[in-house]
């Protein structure tokens, strides 16, 4: 069967996050987890042993290529097919309900373009997942109709009808199955303590392991590790960008015991030999720099440096850890200043 084109608009550059997921759902396994994940009665209806990716790449009438995110079709038990049409955020975008209804309905009009159906041919149903991994809440509706005035129902009745399921990967709210690699994924993302991430990633790389290791499911999952740990961890940058597996991932996280700070423990461990107090202040040292290195990466380094006086006076571990909590938690850097510098 000879993959259709479907006709989107151009997109910008990508983000981190949103390349390395679309590697990640570039693979069958991990749609069909989507989709068992986020409309499990609808996939109990799918075939997913014909599943297949469509391209997203087209020419425009001005020759040059454009792209989309992610669109595949797959069978219903029955004559019908679905087109899921799968779009990545890392920002929040309030426009979100109109750009996945034209990149549906560009697939239809291609779909309809390269099939050339006849009169009483049935076009397929349509499944949008809208996969979101910035930090603030989601806010745009998902149902297109909350973004029209109040009218009657005459005039309502006229509109077009759509909705997107929507996933966001950093926050609680729609719980997903323990056992499914979209929930599993979703875990290591919502992950607050070093504890919860380790438990997580080991979980992946239980599922992937065996004969599963360094294939391209392993590969994939592994970028995406990667981006999202460092996101809230830049000192383990480094060490994780010669990863090329889970399990590599999971040497770099769980001996050291490395998560969003280095915790002063691991300071007092190294420096038993020069005793406790100066073991103690080295850990609180090593919390400071990478409290401050955090800031500067999500805030930029004039937010940074408004810390540094209130740091250098703090002596209680769990004070320091909460202004790294902080900057994981708030979603701007006003809201970062007045929790922490002005509280």
């Amino acid at each position: 069967m000879r993959p259709y084109i479907v006709n989107l608009p151009e997109a910008g550059e990508s983000s981190v996050h949103d390349a390395t997921s679309k590697l990640l759902y570039s693979l069958p396994e991990t749609i069909e987890a989507l989709a068992r994940a986020m409309a499990p009665a609808r996939a109990d209806e799918m075939d997913f042993a014909g599943l297949t990716k469509l391209s997203t790449e087209y020419t425009a009438t001005d020759q040059r290529s454009r792209y989309g995110d992610m669109l595949w079709e797959v069978d219903l038990r029955g004559a019908a097919k679905v087109l899921i049409v799968v779009e990545f955020q890392s920002e929040v975008d309030h426009t979100m309900p109109l750009r996945l209804l034209r990149y549906t309905g560009s697939a239809w009009l291609e779909w309809a373009r390269v099939r050339n159906p006849g009169a009483g041919d049935r076009i397929p149903l349509v499944m949008p997942v809208l996969v979101y991994g910035g930090r603030g809440r989601w806010t745009p509706p998902t149902r297109l109709a909350e973004l029209f005035p109040a009218a009657g129902t005459a005039w309502l009745a006229g509109q077009p009808c759509f909705e997107y399921l929507l996933l966001e990967e950093r926050r609680e709210g729609t719980d997903l199955p323990g056992d499914n690699l979209v929930g599993q994924l979703v875990a290591v993302a919502r992950a607050r303590k070093r504890a919860e991430m380790v438990r997580a990633v080991e979980a992946l790389r239980k599922r992937i392991g065996g004969e599963g290791e360094g294939g391209a499911l392993d590969r994939a999952v592994t970028e995406w590790l990667k981006h999202v740990i460092t996101d809230v961890n830049a000192a383990l940058a480094i060490e994780l960008k010669a990863a090329t597996t889970t399990n590599e991932v999971m040497e770099v996280i769980k001996p050291k015991g490395k998560w969003a700070v280095r915790w002063y423990e691991d300071g007092l461990d190294e420096g038993r030999a020069e005793g406790m107090e100066r073991g103690m202040e080295r850990g609180m040292e090593q919390q400071r720099s990478l409290v401050r290195r955090l800031a500067r990466r999500r805030f930029g380094a004039d937010i940074a440096d408004r810390i540094v006086p209130m740091l250098d006076r703090l002596s209680d571990p769990e004070r320091i850890t909460a202004i790294a909590d902080a900057i994981v938690d708030c979603e701007t850097a006003d809201e970062f200043i007045a929790r922490t510098v002005n509280s």
